[in-house]
């Protein structure tokens, strides 16, 4: 029914087609959702054959930088200030 799209290469990107004199080769890669850390990333490309790669955009730009700022501004809320020092309150005199 939808001849053009048997053209295109399989889902795991093994099996390479031809489309006219055009040699098409599959890319398969993961993104988003679950890829957000690199040990996530390494252990689902373990599992999944076929699967060239990784794109990663928010997990390599907004996380890195979102963690780096929560742990200034913790650095920053961990800073103790010097004790006040009690001053004596100067005597009331009668003139």
């Amino acid at each position: 029914m939808r001849p053009f799209f048997r053209n295109f290469p399989d889902p795991t990107g093994s099996s390479p087609r031809r489309i006219g004199n055009a040699l098409i080769l599959g890319l398969v890669i993961c993104h988003g959702g679950p890829f957000d850390e690199p040990e996530a990333v390494g252990e689902a490309l373990a599992r999944m054959p076929g699967v060239h790669g990784f794109y990663g955009a928010t997990s390599m730009e907004r996380l890195p930088v979102e963690r780096g700022i929560i742990e200034q501004v913790r650095k920053f809320t961990e800073i103790k200030t010097a004790p006040l020092k009690k001053k004596s309150l100067p005597s009331s005199k009668k003139l």
